[in-house]
């Protein structure tokens, strides 16, 4: 599925924990959500990090339709980067990346799109390559226009197309953040994934998935991403397609093994380009980049409050979270059926300050409750266009602006068949659920 229907499903899912906003403001929203709504993939990811903290990841901004390449020319005068370590240069065989302490990067060299560009021939040996795209470090900015390097590759049995992005990431690294952590098995489950930390500190996530993660089969998107303590980032992205939005099948896989990607990825020669980059500013404190008008309650409290308000019989299974929301599974004995939960605190929002449009003017049109709490109710089939899926949903915002939204599917996940006709909480229960004092306080 081309990036664009991808990406404007993200938007659609949104739309359930996002009130209306400037478009810019939603494109930020689903792409720091895109994660919790499980549709999102690497792309998606280094959108989140271009586009909330804009710290050089640039994939996305930089594989969009409206990419151009600015490859500088081969005749400038910038610096040319070491080649690759012999240990780098071999398939399989991974580098330590170094541990020295950043230097400030106003004070570093540029290194020009070329020098990048020769640096990963260097670890494509036996591959053929063409259409050559670059960006150096002296025309790289933040918000998606961080320096990177591209080709499309061939062995005789296929196009795919690999590229390098660098970049920097604000300190302390966020290395509980969902970008920063293998997906979510229940929305992503064909996704396999991997994160380990170096003996420097540094973590690496290798991913292998697909452009919709909705199947196993199809345009596949292999990534390996490094996250250095000093917030150096080098992020290797390969398809199985002759380039990011070309949307031609040419290959079973993507060119490059995990290990050769994870080779590229920490190869300590890409960090003179990573120095380069303008560092990041620092995260706000309570951690909140895009100034949400809301605070939201942790998984594991989530968690604990939701299981004591479900109905008589059924009890919680297959726990688990990410950013925001909190899900198990129920199963009253016809099918397991999966739970979501979210809770906002919106009372903290402010006109002006605030990302985004206040949350009362999503509930404008919602059932006034007798204590005055606003209550949306609703039953989607066929659900973000999922085949037999059926969602019940409830979104209720109270009078001191805590806002409670919980779903229930007819299966165990939403990228998955249906196991059930009907979830097994009716939009009743669900109301019930969303209505109960208990959830006072735990988003404060």
């Amino acid at each position: 599925m081309p990036f664009e229907d991808d990406f404007a499903r993200v938007l659609q899912e949104t739309a359930d924990v996002t009130p209306p906003a400037g478009a810019a403001a939603l494109a930020a929203g689903a792409a720091q959500r895109g994660r919790r709504r499980r549709r999102r993939n690497v792309l998606a990811g280094a959108a989140a990090f271009a586009l909330v903290l804009g710290g050089g990841a640039t994939v996305a901004a930089r594989w969009g339709p409206q990419h151009v390449s600015d490859r500088v020319a081969a005749n400038d005068s910038t610096p040319a980067l070491p080649t690759p370590s012999p240990a780098a240069s071999s398939p399989g065989a991974a580098a330590s990346p170094s541990a020295t302490p950043d230097a400030a990067p106003s004070s570093a060299p540029p290194v020009s799109g070329d020098s990048l560009l020769a640096l990963l021939t260097g670890h494509l040996a036996g591959w053929q390559t063409s259409n050559p795209m670059s960006r150096g470090t002296e025309t790289a900015t933040g918000y998606g226009g961080g320096p990177y390097a591209q080709f499309t590759v061939t062995d005789g049995e296929g196009e795919g197309s690999v590229a390098v992005d660098i970049g920097r990431q604000p300190l302390p690294l966020a290395v509980d953040a969902d970008w920063m952590n293998c997906p979510d098995p229940t929305y992503q489950p064909y996704t396999k994934c991997s994160r380990r930390q170096q003996p420097d500190g540094s973590y690496l996530l290798v991913r292998q998935g697909f452009l919709n993660p909705d199947n196993a089969h199809g345009y596949q998107q292999w990534s390996a991403e490094l996250f250095r303590p000093d917030g150096l980032t080098v992020t290797v992205v390969e398809y199985n397609m002759p380039g990011p939005t070309t949307y031609t099948l040419s290959r079973s896989e993507p060119p490059l093994s995990p290990e050769q990607m994870t080779a590229i990825a920490t190869d300590p020669a890409w960090l003179a380009a990573a120095r380069a980059v303008p560092a990041p500013p620092a995260l706000p404190a309570g951690g909140n980049p895009m100034g949400l008008g809301f605070r939201q309650a942790s998984i594991q409290s989530l968690l604990a409050t939701a299981a004591p308000l479900l109905p008589n019989g059924l009890t919680e299974a297959d726990q688990g979270g990410t950013d925001g929301t909190a899900h198990f599974t129920v199963d009253d004995g016809h099918g397991k059926s999966l739970f979501e939960v979210t809770v906002q605190d919106w009372s903290i929002f402010k006109e002006g300050t605030s990302s985004g449009a206040d949350i009362t003017d999503s509930f404008k049109d919602a059932t006034v409750l007798p204590d005055g709490s606003r209550v949306m109710t609703y039953s989607e089939s066929d659900w973000a266009n999922h085949p037999g899926i059926v969602r019940n949903g409830v979104d209720l915002l109270r009078p001191d602006h805590l806002r409670v939204l919980v779903h229930s599917f007819n299966g165990p996940s939403p990228m998955l068949t249906k196991t059930r006709t009907k979830p097994v909480l009716t939009l009743e229960q669900l109301q019930a659920i969303a209505d109960s004092p208990t959830w006072e306080g735990i988003a404060k």
